[in-house]
């Protein structure tokens, strides 16, 4: 006995995976930026209340390839390039 497959429609499987991540990225980036607004960029003034370290920020924007720019200027660099072991700070 042959089984019967039923034909795809393309256009409605194509509209359902871009509403499922559409819906996706707007559930974790909607409630993100809100968290962020509210804990972050509003109370940035009264941070040595609030923060453990209140001078260090991180960067607006975290670019491939570019790691050792996340520390603070002038700060030494754990790991070496590629991550090939330990460094000892000078």
């Amino acid at each position: 006995m042959e089984a019967m497959l039923t034909p795809v429609d393309w256009s409605l499987l194509a509209q359902c995976l871009a509403m499922t991540v559409g819906g996706g990225l707007f559930v974790y980036v909607v409630p993100a930026a809100l968290l962020n607004w509210a804990y972050h960029a509003r109370r940035r003034d009264t941070a040595s209340d609030w923060k453990l370290q209140p001078d260090r920020w991180s960067p607006p924007t975290r670019t491939a390839g570019r790691a050792s720019r996340v520390v603070a200027p002038g700060a030494p660099r754990v790991l070496g390039r590629g991550g090939r072991g330990l460094r000892r700070p000078v």
